[in-house]
């Protein structure tokens, strides 16, 4: 008597306990959703980072040739005009 007891206890305890803690795949998808979560927030912080480094850089002027007049002269053309 006192194992079919027991016995029947402990069936309740596991269905009880099968009943209150979520299946391994609730678990599995968690936690992949946690890791996924986490490598968006780590990208967007670091694309985010090299945003406003690129925007907070100090713009860089340069002058190409066709956009200003011919400034070299060759050493003969120099003499002419002197002369």
């Amino acid at each position: 008597m006192a194992d079919s007891l027991r016995e029947e206890l402990h069936a309740e305890i596991e269905t009880a306990l099968a009943r209150r803690l979520p299946g391994r795949g609730w678990a599995i998808g968690r936690h992949v959703s946690l890791a996924l979560g986490l490598l968006i927030a780590v990208l967007q912080y670091y694309l985010i980072d090299i945003y406003v480094q690129i925007v907070s850089m100090q713009h860089v002027q340069f002058l190409t040739p066709e956009a200003v007049p011919v400034l070299r002269k060759s050493a003969l053309e120099v003499l002419r005009f002197f002369s």
